[in-house]
Order: structure tokens, then sequence, then C-alpha cells
């Protein structure tokens, strides 16, 4: 997922069954940013990335 001329970016991680929810705000000036799910409870998460206020992206995570 690219972020093109943009002036806010973040990334949230939901788990419906758990209600468990993550915001981060993203640095748009950095090309790569890592997800760090090590302390995440096990299950499906929805991934969004979201730029100026709208999602342009999602990807579903199955952490094990």
């Amino acid at each position: 997922m690219k972020i093109l001329a943009t002036t806010t970016a973040h990334r949230t991680v939901k788990n419906y069954l758990i209600a468990f929810l993550h915001n981060c705000v993203i640095d748009v000036n950095t090309p790569k940013t890592t997800l760090n799910i090590t302390n995440y409870p096990k299950g499906l998460y929805k991934v969004a990335l979201v730029v100026n206020g709208q999602i342009v992206d999602t990807k579903n995570l199955i952490k094990q």
C-alpha cells in the first residue's frame, strides 16, 4: 500500500469478536511501516489504511 500526496494517515487494526481496536498514526514521510502483533490475542483482524479520513485499503490478518 502506498501513500502519495497526503497530509495524514493512520492504520487501524480491529478484531470484532473480542472488541479489540488499535490505532496507529503513520509518518507519511517514511517509506515503510511495520505492524508488531506480538502482544495481540489470537484471532482474525481487519487492518485498514486510512488516508485523509478515508479508508483506502484493507487487509485481513490471522494471528495463530
